[in-house]
């Protein structure tokens, strides 16, 4: 069963920038999780000053936030506000 967990961040230009060039090297870490599909790193198309890291799951345990998860949350905050969310598919056509 695929899930993902997406963790989005708003914060400024600056530590937007410094965060995208930061946070490469530390997928390669995560990766080594074999539950973990994919990574991403989404930025807003209108608002330069958002983004959101999405982990993309494949597992059999059911959805929710992960270790991994609430420890990067726990990281952004100190860059500004995060919403820490959980989203699993109702429907693909």
């Amino acid at each position: 069963m695929g899930w993902l967990e997406s963790i989005h961040l708003l914060s400024s230009e600056e530590k937007i920038k410094k965060l995208i060039e930061e946070l490469p090297e530390h997928f390669e870490t995560l990766l080594k999780d074999k539950n973990i599909e994919r990574i991403e790193i989404l930025g807003d198309a209108f608002l330069p000053t958002s983004v959101a890291v999405i982990l993309y799951w494949c597992t059999n345990v059911l959805p929710t936030k992960t270790k991994v998860g609430l420890l990067l949350a726990e990281h952004l905050r100190e860059m500004g506000m995060v919403n820490h969310s959980v989203w699993q598919s109702k429907l693909t056509m």
